[in-house]
């Protein structure tokens, strides 16, 4: 990104994708399916977060993994019927939870936390 650049489509692009990076833990471009992961924030929700902030923190490129390779399964697309959607939205939840309660766990086996 150049900010002396003037702004063009590809300009805007890289602005937008900075932005999203800077505020999130990791952020998958859904045009390339590039993974982005922004190492302090995950480093920083982790040693001055809550226990909630810290495990989305951690498993969070592992979230955006999961959209690419779905993304590259192509089993879905933009015909989607509502019903597709709610299932992907209960997968996604069962998932996230399902990672959040392991990583915890080893978390708690390692003696960074307790219960």
């Amino acid at each position: 990104f150049n900010p002396n650049q003037p702004e063009s489509e590809t300009n805007i692009k890289e602005i937008d994708i900075a932005e999203q990076v800077r505020e999130n833990s990791a952020f998958m471009d859904p045009d390339s399916g590039v993974i982005y992961i922004n190492e302090n924030s995950i480093y920083e929700s982790i040693m001055t977060g809550n226990t909630e902030s810290a495990l989305t923190a951690a498993i969070s490129p592992l979230h955006e993994l999961m959209h690419t390779q779905i993304r590259a399964s192509k089993l879905f697309d933009a015909k989607n019927d509502p019903e597709v959607q709610t299932n992907i939205d209960t997968a996604t939840i069962h998932n996230r939870q399902m990672l959040k309660r392991t990583v915890l766990d080893i978390l708690i086996r390692d003696g960074y936390f307790t219960r």
